[in-house]
């Protein structure tokens, strides 16, 4: 079974039916543990106590400032995870759906795309990741939504 949170919390899963099923993976941003260092440290037992695995997902977004903020702290909570506890890392969340946020113009849009921040920052991420000890293997992705196959969107 897989699992969305952002909290530490049970370890098991609502089937829906009045069962519950014991979580082995957790998708989960790098912003649902950002905070005190005690959220961090919390979910990282949670983590090793359930024997559960992590798809840790970072930011990537029209504020560079706060993308490098955000894999700063992914780096820390993947050391303290360890990969063991890692799944793997993805790297943005619905990246084609950027348009539509606020704040979010054509010239931000352009940016990320047609001038290469996407993949700049791509490819900086996984050579760090990479030089992460016991991390060179971990497998990476990008979640992309349904509408990254409209011709225009």
């Amino acid at each position: 079974p897989h699992a969305a949170v952002g909290t530490t919390g049970s370890s098991l899963a609502e089937n829906g039916n009045g069962s519950a099923t014991l979580v082995q993976v957790v998708r989960l941003a790098v912003g649902d543990v950002q905070g005190s260092p005690r959220s961090s440290d919390e979910l990282v037992a949670w983590v090793h106590a359930t024997k559960a695995r992590v798809l840790l997902t970072t930011q990537l977004s029209c504020n560079e400032t706060a993308d490098d903020n955000d894999w700063a702290q992914a780096r820390n909570l993947l050391q303290a995870l360890g990969s063991a506890s890692v799944l793997g890392v993805s790297f943005g969340n619905e990246l084609e759906l950027l348009f539509t946020q606020p704040g979010v113009d054509r010239k931000c849009v352009e940016r990320l795309w047609r001038d290469g921040y996407i993949t700049s920052k791509l490819v900086d991420r996984v050579r760090e990741l990479d030089e992460i000890p016991g991390f060179s293997s971990t497998p990476v992705t990008s979640s992309i939504g349904w509408l990254a196959l409209a011709q225009d969107p």
